[in-house]
């Protein structure tokens, strides 16, 4: 819906909105974005007004992804371009605007490009954006910034300068030579310069003979003449000529570049409105962040529900957070409480909130949704007129006159202090009359009243209610609070006491209105009180819950910085165990080897193996003793997945997962419940019963016996070699004499590691492929020495 200009645009002037369009208008970046901002009028229509908000919250994300592109030296060459498009030449310096303009578009098109998946209706507007590098290549090679023709605009034109320059060249240095020659005793001065574009010496006047030439001006007092020499006056005929030529050429070159921009005229004019367009909505993307604005929810019905809103016009130091519900269930909301309290702030919120909205501006707030209204009306601010022979009255009721010639269903229609300014009894039956014609209409009404019959219409109306605004009755100051559902008294005594009247004047008053006014004020004092201490103790309520929520916070950030910190720790105490265990290793397989080699009794090595057997035993309890048990992470175990227990030699199976942190685990025929962080996950296949015992040989006691079969089929490579250093120093501890390696057949990978490592062993005697009913190249046979 379009309102009425008459009436619109006085709803906008009583609302203030043109001084939030000048605030917004400060964040363009151009002139052309400014002053698409002040010609935008805002809509009610629900299907203009979604793709509005829509554009400035892409701005404000495309904002967000980093800095807009200088396109602030774009300029309006719209008039110098469509005199292009009649053909009309250009001066210099307005194709140099031009190019400039051209390379503001290139480069807010390229920004918006970037993000056009995410800001659709920009890239839609930014396409219209004129992209003519090579016109705005020819005109910037062609044009200086100070809208001079460069040499490079032609060879023509670089030639004739060239020329120019030797022909001046040569002028000046026989004007040198004169000067300083023999004439210098005829001149007044030892110098030269210009009269009428010709070149000239200053001759003393009585020796006008002496110098031969063509007089072109006098001194004022007769005294000095200016000749331009006879030697010279062929040459700067020449050089008039470069001139003329060099003249040509320039309006030749002006032209043809003004002839490339009529051209192309429809094109830059069309993007010159669509970068007015795009600046003026960054303009208002930019406000947003300035004022911390909300992007509204549109929804359907006619309503305006705000939280924490500020009036755009107050600095927000000095604002008081506004929270409004108006339309809905309640069709009309009035507004009471004390003068200065903040009851016009309240109700021009209200109204300017559905004009930015309306223009696509958000408004400062930290949540607002609305039901478009279908116009807005306001009856705003002393309307007084000399001029007119109007007072007070008549000037609000010739408002509140356009507000029933225009207002229909869904209309949100203002009035501040309706009924006011004629004999109480008689307004107030009036504003009564005026709210209940309207809410027959249909309309949306927000209304401020000192008076009691009204604050009795909005407890009594099924379509009314009320809201008052808060007075501290310890300071006798407003708070500027909106109270709904409260009637607030006017507290007329206690501002004009704060006011300075004399107290035996309040006295009087307060005698005046009887007992019966005096309880009635007492009661809504009362009220008031008990409304603001509820106030008080629910923010206080509300900080102490937020402050326990930022401890929380904190709590659990230091509990993640420990859980790190300790996991830091156990990485590093596991690396340094698992490089003393491989240290170890090394030196118990070196002494394995040596007792093979000794040249001793069989006992004697008997007993040299088992006091190797003793450190290895020593070895492992000290590796289980150093393991540092890890936090249990159920994301880590699974059913069925294979572990190893702490403090057992087996691997088992986990069975079940309990939620009190047991892990049930099978190993052979035997179940346990075990905690979850003494189970570790085993990361290689299993290698069959026989090889179970040697899975895990550092936990287990070497007077076991040990199986001569070792099964690494499917493992991969890094586990197969550990699994063979393991098998072969405990086959050499026990005394094997015979093993079998069983890798597969497969792709050889596993044959082929099994070999290099008996290759590099010096305990072993011999090795070679398995008979074929025992495996054949499948496995491996090994004999150990002795």
């Amino acid at each position: 819906m379009t309102m009425p200009p008459d009436a619109w645009t006085h709803a906008e002037t009583a609302l203030e909105l043109p001084q939030v369009i000048d605030l917004v208008a400060a964040f363009c970046e151009t002139d052309l974005g400014a002053a698409e901002l002040r010609d935008t009028r805002p809509s009610f229509d629900r299907a203009l007004i979604s793709p509005r908000l829509q554009q400035t919250g892409e701005a404000v994300h495309v904002l967000e992804l980093g800095e807009t592109p200088v396109y602030s030296n774009a300029r309006d060459v719209g008039h110098a371009v469509a005199f292009a498009g009649k053909g009309s030449a250009l001066p210099g310096t307005e194709l140099y605007r031009v190019a400039e303009t051209l390379g503001a578009m290139a480069r807010l098109r390229k920004h918006v490009a970037a993000s056009r998946e995410n800001a659709p209706g920009l890239w839609t507007i930014a396409q219209r954006l004129a992209y003519l590098p090579k016109l705005k290549e020819e005109i910037e090679t062609a044009i200086g910034p100070d809208g001079d023709v460069l040499d490079g605009a032609s060879a023509t034109l670089k030639a004739i300068r060239a020329r120019k320059t030797s022909q001046l060249r040569k002028i000046t240095e026989r004007l040198q030579s004169l000067i300083s020659g023999s004439h210098r005793s005829y001149l007044q001065e030892a110098l030269y310069t210009q009269r009428d574009g010709r070149y000239v010496i200053p001759v003393k006047a009585q020796f006008r003979g002496k110098v031969p030439g063509i007089v072109h001006d006098s001194s004022g007092s007769g005294q000095t003449i200016f000749v331009e020499p006879e030697v010279i006056v062929g040459e700067m005929n020449k050089l008039r000529e470069l001139e003329g030529a060099e003249r040509e050429e320039v309006e030749r070159i002006l032209a043809d570049l003004a002839s490339k921009v009529g051209h192309s005229s429809e094109e830059i004019i069309v993007g010159l409105s669509a970068l007015a367009e795009l600046d003026a909505i960054f303009a208002k993307a930019r406000y947003s962040f300035a004022v911390k604005g909300c992007e509204p929810a549109i929804e359907d019905g006619h309503f305006m529900s705000i939280r924490e809103g500020h009036h755009p016009l107050i600095e927000r130091h000095f604002s008081v957070p506004l929270d409004i519900d108006i339309g809905g269930k309640y069709k009309s909301l009035i507004i009471t409480g004390p003068n200065t309290g903040g009851k016009t702030v309240c109700l021009k919120a209200i109204g300017l909130y559905s004009l930015m909205i309306g223009c696509g501006i958000f408004p400062p707030a930290k949540r607002v949704a609305l039901g478009p209204f279908t116009g807005v009306w306001a009856d705003i601010g002393d309307e007084q007129s000399l001029q007119q022979s109007l007072s007070t009255f008549g000037g609000h009721l010739k408002n509140i006159a356009r507000v029933f010639k225009n207002a229909s269903s869904g209309a949100l229609c203002l009035f501040d202090e309706v009924g006011a300014g004629t004999d109480p009894r008689e307004g107030a039956a009036l504003a009564k009359a005026i709210l209940t014609e309207l809410l027959n209409r249909g309309a949306v009404i927000g209304a401020s009243t000192h008076y009691g019959e009204l604050k009795e219409f909005a407890l009594t109306n099924d379509q009314s209610t009320s809201a008052a605004m808060e007075f501290d009755l310890k300071t006798l100051k407003p708070t500027y609070h909106l109270i709904p559902g409260a009637t607030g008294s006017s507290h007329a005594f206690e501002i004009s006491r704060r006011y300075g009247i004399p107290d035996q004047v309040i006295v009087i008053a307060e005698e005046m209105i009887g007992s019966e006014g005096a309880k009635d004020r007492e009661k809504s004092n009362y009220l008031d009180e008990l409304i603001r201490e509820a106030r008080e103790d629910r923010a206080a309520a509300d900080a102490q819950r937020m402050a326990v929520a930022s401890q929380v916070q904190a709590l659990e950030k230091q509990k993640q910085d420990v859980r790190e910190k300790l996991e830091t720790v156990r990485s590093q105490a596991e690396e340094a165990v698992s490089e003393a265990v491989r240290d170890a290793r090394d030196k118990y397989r070196r002494l394995t080897e040596m007792i093979s080699a000794l040249n001793v009794s069989g006992s004697e090595k008997e007993v040299l193996r088992e006091e190797a057997r003793a450190i290895e035993r020593g070895l492992s309890t000290a590796r289980q003793e150093l393991k540092m048990p890890r936090e249990a992470n159920p994301e880590v175990l699974s059913v069925g997945m294979e572990v190893g227990v702490q403090g057992h030699p087996h691997i088992g199976k986990i069975l079940e997962i309990g939620k009190s942190g047991k892990v049930i685990v099978q190993i052979n025929q035997l179940k346990m419940a075990v905690r979850a962080d003494d189970v570790s996950p085993v990361n290689r296949p299993s290698i069959g019963k026989k090889a179970a015992v040697v899975r895990n040989p550092s936990s287990m006691s070497r007077s076991e016996n040990i199986s001569s079969e070792l099964v690494i089929r499917q493992m991969r490579a890094e586990d197969a070699k550990d699994a063979l250093d393991r098998f072969f120093d405990d086959a050499a501890l026990a005394g094997l004499e015979r093993a079998r390696i069983v890798h597969g057949k497969g792709d050889g990978i596993l044959r082929r590691i099994v070999r290099i490592s008996l290759e590099s062993r010096k305990d072993v005697a011999a090795f070679g492929e398995a008979p074929a009913d025992q495996g054949g190249s499948g496995v491996t046979v090994v004999e150990f020495r002795p």
